[in-house]
């Protein structure tokens, strides 16, 4: 359906494309010695750490292949966590995983398919450690450069979208403007999409109103959908919870990265409330679709 919308129709929705957002928001807003800030998401913890801004625990950084080792002892302390690439985007290379027996610390057992996929795909250490080197040698990296490996906590999943959501864990993504929010969508994890948030692996984009906090349109691929695609759970008409704190977690980091545009990227935590998941210096432009509306028309509107 996007891709078929006539120029007119663009125009009038003011929707913007990726050349327009690199030359009048990129080039003009960021400066681009900031955006490793954001980019590499080990410097990006440091940094929120540092404001004290609230973020998942990260129990590991793998840094070379002689550090592969320390995988295994890690993992065998945890019942779940998120693996992902420190300069990785679009949600590639990152693993969610759960251990089938959370029970088991024992390394001398913990090698056979020990861990479970969203998609209950199980899988082995040595297939952990394979992962591991394929993001250390730059696999799913920016830049194609070598990168590091994050072992993340996996945050659980709050009473609020288990209702919606049957897989994975959503996260809101809001876009700062020099230093205002802008606009903000909710993104949801399918079946699909493994339990991944993104958009670009077939996750849901729910468009939410600044204002309020309540979720209004939503699209699954190029097409605007009404009810979520796994439960049949209406997905519009949702007030998120803590809205004014996701807020003004965005602006905080607008602030400390001192970036003029920026897409920053949240999850609601059970206990702790909204936490930063990670800030993006490119945003993507799905998030005007999800709002239905675009980037100059909101301008017109300042």
């Amino acid at each position: 359906m996007f891709y078929r919308a006539t120029i007119r129709r663009l125009k009038e929705l003011g929707i913007i494309g990726i050349n327009r957002r690199n030359l009048d928001y990129l080039l003009e807003l960021n400066c681009r010695s900031l955006y490793p800030l954001v980019d590499d998401k080990e410097i990006m913890a440091q940094l929120a750490t540092r404001f004290e801004i609230p973020i998942p625990q990260i129990f590991d950084i793998i840094h070379s292949p002689q550090e592969i080792h320390h995988i295994k002892e890690t993992l065998a302390k945890l019942s779940s966590c998120v693996l992902k690439p420190a300069n990785g985007c679009g949600g590639r290379g990152i693993w969610l995983l759960e251990k089938r027996n959370k029970s088991l610390l024992d390394l001398s057992k913990i090698d056979q398919s020990s861990w479970v996929r969203p998609n209950s795909e199980t899988v082995a250490m040595r297939e952990v450690e394979n992962h591991a080197i394929e993001v250390i040698s730059g696999g799913f990296s920016i830049t194609g450069q070598p990168d590091r490996l994050l072992i993340q906590e996996r945050i659980t999943l709050h009473p609020f979208f288990a209702k919606i959501c049957p897989i994975g864990i959503p996260d809101i993504r809001i876009v700062v403007k020099e230093q205002e929010p802008i606009m903000a969508m909710l993104r949801l994890p399918t079946f699909d999409s493994e339990g991944r948030a993104n958009l670009h692996q077939k996750a849901l984009g729910v468009g939410i109103d600044l204002d309020t906090g309540i979720s209004t349109l939503a699209i699954y691929g190029e097409n605007y959908i009404n009810t979520h695609p796994d439960t049949g759970k209406p997905i519009s008409q949702l007030r998120i919870p803590h809205w004014n704190e996701f807020l003004n977690l965005a602006i905080k980091i607008a602030r400390v990265t001192n970036l003029g545009f920026l897409g920053v990227d949240c999850v609601l935590d059970p206990n702790r409330g909204p936490l930063l998941l990670e800030a993006n210096a490119r945003p993507g432009l799905m998030i005007q679709w999800a709002n239905g509306i675009g980037f100059l028309k909101l301008s017109e509107w300042s």
